[in-house]
């Protein structure tokens, strides 16, 4: 905006409070897996401009691979009065067996963007969500292993055969 007594533009706050959920909703925790290979990224945006249009946009890589600002991801538009309002970022594509990391910015429709937030809090090389598609398999056993038993109560042992817990009830 310009001229006398007009108010200059001011780049969005950094994101906050950032999340990521699989496609029905449901959070997933820092590190966690999924067996789904879309996400949904969702944070607070804030602007102090009395009236702008915040975009949310997101940078995921593969873990270990550094941020290099290629390859954005951006949601839907949102209008803001000045009061903080959600982004939320769908992305799509994630390879079965991968584990990535990723980051968020506001940008306003002026072009100016935010800081950088990177999501989790943990190191960039560590994983903030993998992709596991593949069918859990696991075994039970009963009374220890053995083959009969006479008690009444019977102990059940599950086990898992792979690495990753996809969900903990």
């Amino acid at each position: 905006v310009r001229g006398v007594g007009a108010a200059a533009n001011v780049a969005p706050d950094p994101p906050s409070a950032l999340g990521q959920f699989k496609t029905d909703g449901t959070a997933l925790a820092i590190g966690a897996w999924t067996n789904q290979t879309s996400v949904v990224l969702k944070f607070t945006m804030a602007d102090t401009s009395p009236a702008d249009t915040l975009t949310p946009q997101v940078e995921v890589k593969p873990s270990g691979t550094a941020f290099n600002g290629a390859g954005l991801v951006a949601g839907p538009a949102v209008a803001s009065a000045g009061a903080p309002v959600q982004g939320v970022v769908s992305v799509a594509g994630l390879a079965n067996g991968s584990q990535y990391h990723w980051r968020a910015r506001t940008r306003d429709a002026a072009g100016q963007t935010s800081a950088w937030v990177s999501f989790g809090g943990n190191t960039e090389t560590a994983r903030d969500v993998g992709v596991d598609t593949s069918a859990a398999t696991g075994s039970i056993v009963v009374a220890g292993g053995s083959v009969w038993t006479k008690g009444r109560t019977v102990n059940l042992g599950l086990y898992r055969h792979a690495e990753r817990v996809l969900e903990r009830d």
